[in-house]
């Protein structure tokens, strides 16, 4: 009988350690996806604003060969502004 309850006292320690320790992985594992999944927002926010960057780029480039081809004048004031005074 003795040896009876010291080997269930081993088995319920035992058990209970392997709950603790599969429940620290899931916490962690649990973590790591959330980590990710929030990284993969920020990344496709950022890709949103480029994007709208490029879209914006895009119009000033057409812009710029319009006012190129009907005033070539002030497309040079405008294109020497740009290269000289922005940065």
């Amino acid at each position: 009988m003795k040896y009876l309850k010291a080997i269930l006292s081993l088995a319920s320690v035992g058990l209970l350690l392997y709950t603790v320790y599969e429940q620290n992985e899931s916490i962690n594992k649990y973590k790591a996806e959330r980590l990710l999944s929030k990284d993969i927002q920020y990344i496709d926010s950022l890709r949103e604003e480029l994007f709208q960057a490029q879209v914006q780029n895009g119009k000033l480039e057409l812009g710029l060969d319009h006012l190129k081809e009907t005033d070539s004048a002030e497309f040079n004031e405008v294109e020497k502004f740009i290269d000289n005074e922005t940065e």
